[in-house]
């Protein structure tokens, strides 16, 4: 996650200031297998997402098959709003992308002020977030 954040402001940086996205989300997909890395610690990534968010207002987003991976991901400051667990079945994985593209669109029509997923997205029963649908 660190690279990433690192490479997408670079990217971001050398554009010129009219081709500059007004809005980013950044998307994290995982299989929840952990990846233990060499390079951040979970503070520098914890950091990281809260001066994007805060500071840039940069879009988070976490879609796992992995309960533990969803609650390691809001433990670094992923919304739980914007985190979503899938079944791991080619249905399960279409209707995390469906819903991805959708909230997406959301976001970016300003149709919402942040990315959010709703409750009609949270159709795996053990996620966590079922319910709790925020406006």
């Amino acid at each position: 996650m660190g690279r990433g954040i690192i490479d997408l402001e670079k990217s971001l940086s050398e554009l010129s200031e009219a081709d500059r996205p007004a809005k980013v989300v950044m998307v994290v997909v995982t299989d929840g297998q952990e990846n233990a890395s060499r390079e951040f610690r979970k503070e520098q990534i914890e950091k990281m997402i809260q001066e994007k968010t805060e500071k840039e207002g940069w879009q988070f987003v976490f879609l796992s098959a992995d309960l533990a991976a969803i609650r390691d991901a809001q433990a670094v400051g992923f919304d739980p709003s914007a985190s979503l667990l899938y079944r791991k079945s080619k249905l399960g994985s279409a209707g995390a992308w469906t819903s991805l593209s959708r909230r997406t669109s959301d976001y970016r029509l300003g149709l919402v002020q942040r990315f959010l997923f709703l409750d009609e997205d949270r159709q795996h029963p053990d996620d966590p977030n079922k319910g709790k649908e925020e406006s």
